[in-house]
């Protein structure tokens, strides 16, 4: 092997490009990891209709890594089961993957408020995260719904009907 002192631009350009190809590589595994490992967490209010209409408030965590839960606030009043607790029993709860939490409201209430929530994940408890929602409570008062009557006196089969009443909670909650 003779070395003559010249270079050739090929090699060069293949290392650049070698090396652009691993940073960027690592660049995007990194920016995945970190977003895997990221708390996600949404609320929502969400409505039932069987029979009677119940609306919840809904805290899900829809990452995939467990959260806690480190503050909640409102930036108005609540309905007049929740004015006076303003949901302070979730604030150090944790919720995994998948779980959520909810709470009962008035079917009746339908203000827009504003939920101020902080909370951190379990890989990084010194990082906390803070995330406003804007929840209308009163998304559902103009839309009709309509109930299945079941097929036998309801004072008679009291039990049945309440039964009856939760399967049809479930097989709606799964639409």
């Amino acid at each position: 092997m003779h070395f003559d002192g010249t270079i050739t631009l090929g090699p060069i350009i293949t290392g650049i490009g070698l090396c652009i190809s691993l940073i960027t590589s690592a660049f995007t595994y990194w920016k995945k990891y970190r977003d895997k490992n990221k708390p996600e967490l949404i609320i929502y209010v969400d409505q039932l209709t069987t029979g009677t209409v119940s609306k919840f408030l809904i805290i899900k965590n829809t990452g995939e890594v467990p959260l806690q839960i480190t503050g909640i606030s409102f930036d108005d009043n609540l309905d007049q089961y929740n004015h006076e607790r303003k949901l302070q029993s979730v604030v150090d709860s944790w919720i995994v993957p998948g779980q959520f939490l909810q709470g009962d409201f008035d079917p009746d209430y339908d203000k827009n408020v504003v939920i101020h929530i902080e909370f951190c994940s379990k890989k990084r408890p010194n990082k906390t995260y803070k995330d406003d929602f804007k929840i209308n409570f009163g998304q559902f008062k103009d839309l009709l719904w309509s109930d299945s009557k079941p097929p036998y006196n309801v004072d008679s089969q009291n039990i049945k009907q309440t039964i009856l009443n939760a399967a049809l909670m479930i097989s709606k909650r799964n639409l």
